[in-house]
């Protein structure tokens, strides 16, 4: 016969809650939980709250007439409750009799059948009440029941088994204990045997379960008492386990390799799988597992660190953890070939994918062309605002893993450009250190539009807003410059945080509008600038800008910042804002002075210069006190005390350089004015330095440095700003005078070059076709001899914005003997100034036909000639109309004003036409009606050695305009 489970489940529960003896004759109890039932109600208002919650010791008692047992109830929330015990009005009341004392009840089992006991309470005006099941049976039924961790419920008995036994309790196999009771007393089992209805799934030796198989099935077991046949059944599960290996591998899409697995793995071989997908298989004997790049998961939300790879055998689930990375970097090509494979991740063109991270340092040095979410890509695929970082841009995630890359230039001609472009929403950004970086104007860093999140980014730029820059139609100078987001709104989720932007020995372009961090509309968090201008940390956009590393360490506010920085990625000694990729450099780095004075003045501020950035500088001397790097003296000083100034390394505190110097005192009443003389210097912004040109000689002694008139350490104007009022202090006087700012001082040959020094950059496929233009403002302080210099071509130029774009003011000084061949000075001009200055002794050298040579440009637009002179020497050219010289040359001048001009051809002869070469077709290639000419002479030998003005492309010539002179050697003018 078959057990009924309550019957088995009484008999269990009864033993295991009243700790009785086997042999003693007690009830069969059923739900030996202490918890209240369900059935537990309070009558009248049940849902209040701070109501007492009742429980009974049993919920069902199962036992033979003639036997007793004892029920008590309990109450929390009231102190000593009193309970009632009765009969339920609706069951048989001769079934049991009951004797309560106190909140007990004594219960005896009078007859076969089954009734139900209420334990009842009063309490503020309500009846709660718990109720108890009893069954009053015979007393000769077996009862069999298992116990060692086989489970029981109202299903019936079960028991789970693994595939497996591992070490974290896992098990596949089990001996249930099986007991008999016969009228609650133990019996002896015969024969007692268990049958598997699938041996595919679990089997049995003898009273032992073992797993076979993943699956579920019954386990019968069987047995004869006094000649009675008796069964219960075991539902049986059987589950492969999950175990975790100890083994941890990197996994990297594009260049993938097999991975060895060293642990031992059992079972056959199912499938590998990576985010419930199938991507891979196993071979059990050799242990290797082999990944599908095809199936492998191309967008950067499916990758990154810590994530599941599990290999799937019949046995079990072996579970590894893997980082999964589209592309490990580890050099030049392999960063500026994840723009291809970002765009391979998706289908979407306007969508770029993938995880990156570098896997050590990278020597870049070079102009950076692979571009990421370019715009021009961007621009076919969506046809509108392609900067919404919404829809379109990089979704991937970039992470430098703390190393950093060195030497990346960003400069993209007339089109945006930045190494990320557009930075999608759910672009990522993080943990990497650009150091010898370069940005031109027109273009931004890391990204320039968008949104998403860059975190942990540290910047040591070399060069801002140098390099191209776009021009409008309508004249206006496109730029845009910066690190982040600088290019219209980004996308209201773009976040900055965490960054440091480190511009102390940045050169800068100051026509350019650089906001070194970006836009204003980022949210930015935690970003700080270090060095630069006054006027450039004041437009930043950062969190905190400081003129140097050492006022970071001294603001409190600045030090609770960057508390709140990673420490995995920031060093964070001693309060110095630097990545771990370069602090040991710095660590490393030793410290001097590179500049030692013999004198300091009374009254006056000095900034010293050190190699060294991270440096404490002190003085010895309590008249001199030294704060941020900047030495203040007092105006009390006394004329011969000595100074000892002392640069620490704010890392290493042995590495240190000192110098001794004398005060000087000198009388700041004294101080000689020179403002109202003509003559004013030069504050040259390229290398830090002033040129005193003619006021030198005025001055007459050496300088020591130049303070402001506060006498504060010395701030210069911007460059092409009006010029700032400075004293030069010297041993024994202070001088006043004016100091213009200008991008470089030109006073020897070598400094001719700098006017062309980005003409080598290739690009468009063209050799030597420069992609942006020169911009500033360039003086000459004295006359340069170019002998023995030949300017080599200078390369050929397509478009209105290349070439130079700056102004030259030769402030009336002359540069004799300069050879120039193919191309001219500049190659080409826009939006250019050559003022005041002679040319004397220039020779024209272009050898092949069609070689265009002229002494300033090719292509020539929106640019003025005033006050100049140009005497030449030497016209080489082959006999083509394509050959002629003069102020520009062979395509087009173009709205360009020449007034003021000498042009001396009388020692050369040759010369067919003197100046530009024009075109027939609609403008701006036809040129004669927009450029204007005003007193412009030209000097010729004898008046039938006059050249053509110029030529069009039917090659029909073009008469002078008006405002241009012919003039003889002899002063005979040209009617």
């Amino acid at each position: 016969m078959k057990i009924k489970y309550f019957v088995l489940l009484a008999i269990c529960s009864a033993f295991c809650a009243l700790g009785c003896s086997c042999n003693e004759k007690q009830p069969n109890v059923g739900n030996s939980s202490s918890t209240p039932p369900a059935s537990s109600e309070p009558a009248g208002d049940e849902e209040a709250t701070g109501k007492p919650v009742l429980s009974v010791n049993q919920s069902a008692v199962t036992f033979c007439v003639g036997e007793t047992f004892t029920l008590s109830a309990a109450a929390e929330n009231i102190l000593e409750p009193a309970f009632s015990w009765s009969v339920d009005g609706d069951s048989a009341a001769d079934v049991v009799s009951i004797s309560q004392t106190g909140n007990t009840a004594l219960i005896t089992a009078l007859k076969i059948g089954k009734t139900k006991l209420v334990a009842s309470l009063q309490y503020d005006g309500h009846t709660y009440f718990q109720t108890v099941e009893v069954t009053v049976s015979e007393g000769s039924d077996v009862s069999l029941v298992l116990s060692n961790n086989i489970g029981f419920d109202n299903e019936g008995y079960h028991v789970r088994l693994s595939t497996l036994s591992t070490e974290n309790g896992d098990t596949n196999s089990i001996v249930p204990i099986v007991t008999a009771y016969k009228n609650n007393k133990i019996v002896a089992l015969e024969d007692f045997t268990w049958i598997s209805e699938n041996t595919a799934v679990v089997e049995t030796e003898g009273n032992k379960f073992v797993s076979v198989g993943e699956g579920e099935t019954n386990i019968i077991g069987s047995c004869e008492i006094d000649g009675q046949s008796y069964t219960v059944d075991v539902s049986v599960e059987v589950y492969r386990p999950t175990i975790a290996l100890d083994e941890k591998f990197v996994v990297e899409v594009e260049n993938l390799s097999s991975l060895e697995i060293e642990a031992s793995i059992k079972g056959l071989a199912k499938d590998v799988l990576y985010n419930g997908q199938s991507v891979g298989a196993f071979d059990t004997q050799s242990g290797v597992l082999t990944l599908s790049k095809e199936k492998l998961p191309t967008y950067a939300s499916q990758m990154g660190e810590n994530r599941s790879l599990s290999i799937e055998t019949s046995l079990a689930s072996y579970v590894i953890n893997v980082d999964m990375y589209t592309k490990i970097i580890h050099t030049k090509e392999d960063f500026e070939n994840m723009a291809t494979l970002a765009k391979k991740a998706v289908s979407d063109a306007a969508l770029w994918d993938g995880y990156f991270i570098l896997g050590s340092d990278v020597v870049y040095n070079g102009l950076f062309r692979s571009k990421i979410a370019d715009i021009d890509s961007l621009w076919a695929a969506v046809e509108g605002s392609w900067y919404n970082g919404g829809l379109y841009g990089f979704r991937g995630v970039f992470d430098g893993k703390g190393h950093k890359i060195e030497g990346i230039s960003i400069d993209n001609g007339s089109s945006m450009a930045s190494i990320f472009g557009v930075l999608h929403i759910d672009g990522v950004i993080k943990n990497i250190s650009f150091t010898k970086a370069s940005v031109a104007a027109n273009s931004s860093f890391v990204c320039h539009a968008g949104g998403g999140t860059v975190e942990n980014i540290y910047i040591q730029y070399d060069s801002l807003g140098k390099g191209t820059q776009h021009y409008e139609g309508d004249g206006s100078i496109n730029t845009y410059c910066g690190s982040f987001f600088s290019f219209k709104e980004p996308t209201a989720t773009a976040n900055v945080s965490n960054c440091v932007i480190d511009v102390t020995n940045a050169s800068f372009n100051v026509n350019a509008a650089v906001k070194i961090v970006g836009s204003e509309y980022a949210s930015i968090k935690n970003v700080f600038v270090l060095g630069g201008t006054e006027t450039l940390r004041k437009n930043s956009n950062a969190t905190l800008a400081f003129p140097s590393v050492i006022e970071f360490t001294e603001d409190s506010n600045a030090q609770n910042r960057y508390k709140q920085f990673d420490g995995d990625f920031w060093s964070k000694i001693n309060g110095v804002p630097v990545s771990k990729a370069i602090y040991q450099e710095i660590y490393d780095k030793d410290v001097h002075f590179t500049e030692k004075l013999d004198y300091l003045v009374s009254g006056t501020s000095y900034k010293f210069a050190v190699d060294n950035l991270y440096t404490v500088i002190t003085s010895n001397n309590a008249n001199v006190t030294v704060s941020s790097g900047v030495a203040t003296v007092s105006p009390t000083a006394q004329n011969g005390e000595q100074v000892v100034i002392t640069a620490t390394s704010i890392f290493d505190p042995t590495k240190t350089d000192t110098f001794t110097c004398s005060l000087s005192a000198v009388n700041r009443a004294e101080c000689v004015d020179l403002t109202g003389e003509a003559q004013t210097a030069f504050y040259d912004i390229t290398v830090d330095k002033v040129y005193l040109a003619e006021l030198g000689e005025r001055i007459g002694e050496e300088v020591l440095y130049y303070v402001n008139d506060d006498y504060s350490t010395a701030t210069y104007a911007e460059d092409g700003a009006e010029a700032k009022k400075i004293i030069a202090v010297t041993k024994n006087k202070l001088y006043q005078f004016r100091c213009l700012s200008v991008t470089k001082v030109l006073s020897e040959v070598e400094d001719i070059h700098y006017l062309r020094r980005d003409y080598t950059v290739t690009s468009y496929g063209n050799k030597g076709c420069y992609d942006g233009i020169i911009t500033g403002t360039f003086v000459l302080i004295n006359d340069i001899d170019c002998s023995g210099l030949t300017l080599k071509d200078s390369g050929a130029y397509w478009e209105n914005s290349r070439g130079f774009g700056g102004t030259l003011d030769g402030r009336g000084y002359t540069i004799s003997n300069l050879t120039v061949s193919q191309n001219g000075l500049f190659g080409a001009m826009a939006y250019a100034t050559v003022k005041n200055v002679n040319f004397v002794g220039i020779k024209l050298k272009g050898a092949s036909q069609g070689a265009g040579v002229a002494l300033f440009a090719n292509r020539v637009f929106n640019t003025v000639i005033d006050n100049v002179t140009m005497q030449f020497a030497e016209v080489v050219v082959s006999d083509s109309i394509y050959n002629t010289s003069g102020l520009m040359f062979h395509d087009v001048s173009y709205d360009c004003t020449v007034k003021n001009v000498t042009i001396d051809i009388s020692q050369v002869f040759g010369v067919k036409y003197l100046t530009e070469c024009l075109y027939d077709e609609t403008p701006p290639y036809r040129s004669e009606g927009k450029s204007t000419y005003e007193n412009v002479t030209v000097i010729v030998a004898t008046l039938a050695d006059i050249p053509a003005f110029a030529y069009t492309q039917a090659y029909d010539t073009v008469e002078y305009p008006d405002g241009v002179t012919i003039q003889e050697m002899d002063g005979n003018i040209k009617e």
